[in-house]
């Protein structure tokens, strides 16, 4: 083969490839939406007067998504984590879309610590509480105010599925 026909099917191949891989990059990234459904239980919590209905993230598979790739989230809504044991977990707002507020939680069910107005730009920063805990709470940004919630302050939730995968 000629030196000039090399030439051309070597760049031919590396012309070939670089196309490859940008259209699958192209793909891969075009949607950063998630591939499966991930479903989640719903409970009741009450703070003082008010009522919170909430989905329960319980298992790895359902914290690992969280409430990432949603629009919004309602007022009185919110997404409840729960631990096998009491921790100091960190928390990020990967693939978020709207601010939140984080409301730490003991195993006693009381607030020991709130970490308000997280915005989506702050990902990749984690955020923990000081003392271990057992729950957290992810509600809109501006509802722990509304809602005047307080360190100290217990939370009752009607129903707690205790089962872990």
């Amino acid at each position: 083969m000629s030196v000039p026909l090399k030439i051309f099917f070597g760049s031919l191949i590396v012309l070939v490839i670089f196309n490859l891989w940008r259209t699958d990059f192209i793909f891969s990234s075009a949607s950063n939406a998630p591939k499966e459904t991930v479903n989640f239980a719903k409970t009741e919590i009450k703070l003082g007067g008010n009522k919170l209905i909430v989905e329960l993230a319980e298992n790895k598979k359902q914290q690992e998504r969280g409430l990432s790739y949603r629009q919004n989230l309602a007022d009185q809504a919110g997404m409840l984590f729960i631990f096998s044991r009491p921790g100091k977990p960190g928390f990020w707002l990967k693939d978020m879309n709207f601010p939140l507020d984080l409301v730490w939680i003991d195993a006693d069910q009381n607030i020991v610590h709130l970490t308000k107005n997280l915005t989506p730009d702050t990902y990749p920063k984690t955020f923990s509480s000081p003392l271990p805990i057992k729950y957290v709470l992810e509600i809109k940004a501006g509802q722990a105010d509304q809602l005047k919630l307080a360190i100290g302050q217990r939370l009752k939730f009607k129903y707690l599925n205790l089962f872990f995968f």
